[in-house]
């Protein structure tokens, strides 16, 4: 039992050495004087804590009983702590735990304080907090994750930047599934991606007629048609780069090859989709459809592998290609 102990501290210690962490973190993250100070919630126990270095000491001590102070919610706790910075971070702890505002308030380092003033904010839904926020930067922030957290698109309203205000109208939108957010959104690109995430979401092909950008637009209808296995839909895409993509991956999962007819014969895709369509449909007389010998036999091999049927075999042309797939009918490893 010794030894195992052993094993595993020889194993986190190492694991911070390597990680970039000095011996003080170890002591901070792995402290069985510091937890059970906390457990009996005695910060008394934290001045307890001996250490060889005595700056180390100090620190671990501190972190101990503004551990302490987190968890008794009593600034009192954290008047105990000698360093100035750990002692602000132990009112930001009970402050945010308890989410009392006039902790808050008490915190001098203004940065640390907004952060504080925004958490609480944040955890009640309440953006009149927000006011108290002087850096305008912090200030809308806090205003859009307030409004996001409560899905309430009139509280993006209270945000001056642009670009914040964009992004906290959309992720609403996306939540919400509400395109009609998307029109409050300024920017003519962040408009188009708020009614792209909205109909993908909503699964909805008309939300998609609404965004300007057409490549978009066709993206938009591939994702719904691909999502709801829907044929006609991929027909309705202009880029045919993207409706051949379409109806092969629907052919694919709907493990149908009768839509394959309906790609280019030139495009690429043309002859993945019949391949596709057979390895997904574990069925080897799909295969007989792919006009490319190479493509049908490596179809054929694949069905083979899949299945587990060496009898699949006979039917390729190549006699390399047949050997190989008799030979390694049960292996692990896809032909490409």
């Amino acid at each position: 039992m010794k030894l195992f102990l052993f094993h595993i501290l020889f194993v986190l210690t190492a694991g911070l050495f390597l990680s970039g962490c000095q011996v003080e973190d170890f002591f901070i993250f792995f402290d069985p004087q510091a937890d059970k100070a906390v457990d009996k919630g005695k910060w008394e126990l934290c001045n307890q804590i001996k250490d060889d270095d005595t700056a180390r000491q100090t620190r671990r001590r501190d972190d101990c009983i503004s551990r302490v102070g987190e968890k008794l919610e009593d600034t009192t706790v954290c008047e105990k702590i000698s360093e100035s910075d750990q002692k602000e971070n132990c009112y930001y702890l009970v402050a945010r735990k308890s989410g009392n505002l006039a902790i808050c308030r008490q915190i001098t380092n203004q940065s640390n304080q907004q952060s504080c003033l925004m958490e609480i904010a944040v955890a009640k839904g309440d953006s009149q907090i927000c006011d108290e926020i002087t850096s305008e930067f912090n200030k809308n922030s806090c205003y859009s994750q307030v409004a996001v957290s409560q899905k309430n698109p009139a509280g993006c309203d209270n945000i001056t930047d642009s670009r914040t205000k964009n992004s906290c109208y959309a992720q609403i939108a996306k939540a919400t599934g509400g395109d009609l957010l998307c029109d409050k959104i300024s920017d003519a690109s962040d408009k188009d991606n708020c009614l792209f995430s909205v109909a993908s979401g909503r699964n909805d092909p008309l939300i998609c007629s609404k965004i300007t950008r057409k490549h978009l637009v066709d993206e938009c209808l591939r994702s719904i048609a691909i999502t709801k296995k829907d044929i006609y839909l991929c027909q309705t895409i202009a880029d045919i780069d993207l409706k051949n993509e379409c109806l092969g991956m629907v052919s694919s999962d709907t493990k149908n090859t009768t839509y394959c007819s309906l790609i280019d014969p030139s495009h690429h895709s043309y002859y993945s989709c019949y391949y596709n369509a057979a390895i997904s449909a574990k069925d080897a007389s799909l295969c007989s459809s792919i006009p490319s010998n190479g493509t049908k036999d490596k179809c054929y091999h694949n069905v083979a592998y899949t299945i587990h049927d060496p009898a699949v075999c006979s039917q390729i042309k190549d006699a390399t290609e047949k050997s190989n797939c008799e030979k390694y009918t049960t292996s692990t490893q896809i032909q490409e």
